[in-house]
């Protein structure tokens, strides 16, 4: 078996309005301006947790990265990228779903990809047609509209 260098990155935020139900998230119309929008995030105290050099491969479809810190200094963790240098250059975007204490300097992280802001600048979004839309309340009467006819 040969041995991989593990030279991947991981970065950590806080404070990021999305959530994994992907009712809100961010446009960018290229990658190039997704990624240098996070690196700037990376920069911000109000944002950054912190960036994990060195980690070994991340696995997309894995769930789940452990790091070397305290699990204090990222326990209000949100948000996450990682990416695996060996192999490729881009970055993969997840919610943290949760922060687990492994030892004293392992913490797991458990994510879920954010497939929207990941792929990003990948697609081109073009105008659509919404034929129908379902509310979130459906009491009867609550979505009825008063259209001004005589009756």
């Amino acid at each position: 078996m040969s041995y991989i260098v593990p030279d991947g990155r991981i970065q950590l935020f806080k404070n990021i309005p999305l959530a994994p139900d992907n009712e809100n998230t961010l446009y960018f119309a290229s990658t190039a301006a997704k990624d240098a929008y996070f690196d700037g995030l990376q920069q911000n105290n109000n944002y950054s947790l912190g960036s994990f050099d060195n980690a070994t491969y991340s696995r997309e479809e894995r769930g789940f990265v452990r790091i070397n810190t305290q699990v204090g200094s990222v326990y209000n963790a949100c948000y996450m990228r990682f990416k695996n240098t060996s192999f490729e250059n881009k970055w993969f975007y997840a919610f943290v779903t949760s922060v687990e204490y492994i030892a004293n300097k392992t913490i797991q992280i458990n994510y879920s990809i954010d497939y929207m802001v990941t792929y990003m600048g990948d697609f081109t979004l073009d105008q659509c047609f919404i034929e129908r839309e379902t509310v979130a309340d459906d009491r009867i009467g609550v979505n009825v509209l008063d259209e001004g006819l005589s009756i």
